[in-house]
């Protein structure tokens, strides 16, 4: 996917984590059947019209938005994998 998405001008994904990979890129990025308030200030994708839309507007303020969000995600995934890590070494020695 992420191959796929380094091709790619723009891209439209549903919300999840796989969205992150394109916005990192500064890639323009909208987001289709939104559910999640963590993407809300993403451009939404319900009709082919939004997607033109999107190519158009390339990478919007919500788009910086969400990387400011997530800030560092590599470090931010290092960090929870550590308190993971301690988490469950505190169980096993329960």
């Amino acid at each position: 996917m992420s191959d796929a998405m380094a091709l790619s001008d723009v891209v439209a994904s549903t919300a999840s984590a796989a969205i992150l990979d394109p916005l990192y890129e500064g890639r323009p990025t909208g987001v289709c059947r939104n559910e999640s308030q963590k993407f809300e200030m993403q451009p939404q994708i319900a009709q082919p019209d939004d997607l033109d839309r999107l190519m158009q507007q390339g990478f919007t303020p919500g788009t910086q938005a969400v990387v400011d969000r997530y800030d560092d995600v590599d470090a931010n995934i290092e960090r929870i994998c550590e308190g993971v890590e301690a988490f469950t070494a505190d169980r096993v020695r329960q």
